[in-house]
């Protein structure tokens, strides 16, 4: 079951989404992976999500076996743009952090694209 929802223009954050008898609470999915977790929901058997620590989920696999991940983009094009806007009053500098901060999590993504070869990797 998924609670209702608000969606911006990349992420769509559910109050409550119920899996097997547990219920998740303020968890993000990616719009691209949105559909796929609906139409698992409906399909009769379970459906399995990947959850990272932030409670965002970046893999779907539905009960056909069919396996779902948006791939984790912007890192490279965000370091680029912060390298070129440190001279802009350290603007730079700060967008380095929030890189630096969200970099582990990038990785997760990566890892778990990685670990599942028969992923579709969502663009």
């Amino acid at each position: 079951m998924l609670g209702s929802s608000t969606t911006d223009n990349y992420h769509t954050t559910f109050t409550t989404i119920e899996i097997g008898g547990t219920i998740l609470q303020d968890v993000r999915i990616a719009n691209k992976l949105s559909d796929y977790l609906s139409r698992g929901l409906k399909m009769d058997g379970p459906t399995t999500i990947w959850l990272n620590k932030k409670k965002y989920i970046i893999g779907v696999q539905l009960p056909d076996g069919a396996r779902y991940a948006a791939k984790p983009g912007g890192f490279v094009f965000m370091a680029v743009l912060a390298t070129l806007l440190i001279p802009f009053f350290g603007a730079g500098l700060i967008i380095w952090l929030f890189i630096l901060l969200g970099y582990p999590e990038y990785r997760r993504q990566q890892q778990f694209i990685k670990g599942h070869p028969n992923t579709v990797v969502l663009t």
